[in-house]
């Protein structure tokens, strides 16, 4: 093989290499997501994207668990995997949302486990203060799985539409005092 023909076969491999990286991709998605801003003007923005697995707590006691669909600007759908039904709600009507996230429930089974090992363990040596101990370790860990808590009362809920870029979580500055003239 020649030098001519190698150095061809490495510019034949390389020219689609080198198209794809001068297109530029335009993101046309429209996302939807669910806005938990605090009501004061500290804190993080908590942001929920659309098909996420959230607990919701309506203000007459009703829970709902299960993915969310944005309908419109004031309403959301539960959609139930056990039934295959949507729970459409209003968000005046919700007092609090909770996003189970991974991390909580790794958390929540580490501390459970280590909660039942304790109260275990402690048995065995007969001591009731272990075993208090992982009772209120594995009580931890209980309250932990679903994930923190939202509450209407501290947060405000919004629905945002955005087309071409995703939303992150923002943490907003603390509230300052307007500037005076000199």
């Amino acid at each position: 093989m020649s030098m001519k023909s190698i150095f061809f076969c490495v510019f034949l491999m390389a020219l689609p290499l080198l198209s794809q990286a001068q297109t530029k991709k335009v993101d046309t998605l429209t996302r939807k997501y669910i806005l938990l801003e605090p009501r004061i003007n500290r804190g993080r923005t908590i942001v929920i994207p659309e098909r996420k697995i959230i607990k919701v707590k309506t203000v007459n006691g009703r829970g709902y668990r299960g993915s969310v669909i944005i309908v419109n600007d004031s309403q959301i759908a539960i959609l139930d995997k056990f039934d295959g039904e949507f729970d459409t709600l209003n968000l005046k009507f919700i007092s609090t949302i909770r996003r189970p996230g991974i991390e909580y429930q790794l958390l929540s089974y580490y501390l459970v486990m280590n909660g039942l090992t304790t109260m275990l363990v402690s048995g065995l040596l007969e001591s009731p203060l272990g075993v208090a101990a992982g009772l209120t370790i594995s009580g931890l860990g209980i309250s932990v799985f679903d994930g923190p808590r939202y509450k209407s009362m501290k947060y405000n809920f919004k629905i945002v539409k955005t087309k071409g870029f995703k939303l992150k979580p923002i943490k907003l500055p603390v509230k300052t005092k307007p500037a005076t003239q000199i």
